[in-house]
């Protein structure tokens, strides 16, 4: 009998023709939540220090460096920050520093470390600052919740960081949220940075599979559909790192705490359709998506290009999948920077 993975992988077979099968994609980083990873860094001495982060909680940091698949890299055990916004004790990081603030949000079924690569390129010059949004990461949820939702809690995070205005990125429901808090605070956002994103609410087409997945990991953990999930998000590949931390988190959660796992899916499944909605958004906007996107098909997000009120920059990233700042971080990391520098002109 196919496991749900197997049938997964054929019903995007079937459904995105057009989506080329890849050869496994070079993983920048090892993501796994406590660690740090800086590709190419110059091997430094094991050196350990600690943070005290803008509210006042300890970042504890402990540094040592070694070579992975050629990479210099930093690994670090970080105890990160927490902040309470809207009752809800959110875990961040915040770069610190005196340069523009970039808020980096991450997609279901991930967290912040989703983006390593891209505070490490961001980082020399912009104040970057990242997060777990509810049920996700170091970030409990407390009930059901919407997008609106978790784009007060990215507004209060700031709020409570004394970060003004700032540049809002987010990959998939990353986007969702920046999108609406755009909409609900224009003053607060300088510009926006969709990452294989989209406006609309679910496909019906697909919400079928959707659900048979997240009863299946309800019921049995992840293991037997982690590989047809990784494969609709990250792509081909073998994704170790992620398996393993969805499988502490359900851990964590089963069997009395599983809310953390169906408040956010039911938030990503049930989320409303604000497409009328995007010409009121009037900031600059960088919208990259991957042409190998499982998930939202590349014209979802031509949407909302051709629907938002102010200037728009796209672009296509050749071959990348659902998460293509993780899996092409270098073309991801450039446009960012491109882009980030017109809004200083």
């Amino acid at each position: 009998m196919e496991s749900v993975a197997e049938r997964m992988a054929d019903y995007l077979v079937g459904h995105h023709p057009g989506v080329p099968r890849l050869g496994q994609a070079k993983q920048a980083l090892v993501a796994a939540r406590g660690l740090i990873h800086t590709l190419h860094s110059p091997r430094l001495p094991a050196r350990a220090r600690v943070r005290r982060g803008p509210c006042g909680q300890l970042g504890a940091l402990a540094c040592n460096w070694a070579s992975i698949r050629g990479h210099t890299i930093a690994v670090a055990s970080v105890l990160m920050p927490t902040a309470t916004v809207n009752g809800i004790e959110i875990s961040y990081s915040d770069t610190g520093g005196a340069g523009p603030v970039v808020a980096l949000s991450h997609g279901f079924l991930l967290d912040q470390s989703m983006f390593d690569a891209q505070v490490a390129a961001l980082a020399p010059g912009c104040r970057v600052i990242t997060w777990d949004q509810r049920g996700h990461g170091g970030t409990r949820a407390a009930g059901p919740f919407t997008y609106w939702d978790s784009a007060q809690d990215l507004l209060g995070l700031l709020d409570r960081l004394g970060a003004g205005r700032a540049v809002l990125a987010g990959m998939s429901q990353g986007g969702f949220l920046s999108l609406r808090a755009a909409l609900t605070a224009p003053d607060r956002v300088r510009g926006l940075v969709l990452i294989d994103s989209q406006a609309g609410s679910e496909d019906p087409a697909v919400a079928p599979a959707y659900e048979q997945l997240h009863q299946t990991w309800l019921d049995q953990g992840p293991g037997p559909v982690q590989e047809g999930v990784a494969l609709i998000i990250l792509g081909p590949g073998q994704w170790d790192s992620w398996y393993a931390k969805w499988q502490d988190q359900y851990a964590q959660w089963s069997p009395d705490d599983l809310g953390q796992l169906t408040w956010p899916f039911r938030c990503l499944m049930d989320r409303d359709d604000i497409t009328g909605r995007l010409g009121e958004i009037a900031c600059p906007a960088l919208i990259l998506h991957g042409t190998a996107d499982a998930a939202i098909p590349v014209t979802q997000a031509e949407a909302v290009r051709d629907g938002l009120g102010g200037p728009v920059t796209f672009t296509a990233i050749e071959g990348a999948p659902h998460a293509s700042n993780v899996t092409h971080p270098g073309q991801v990391n450039e446009a960012m920077l491109n882009f980030l520098r017109t809004l200083d002109e």
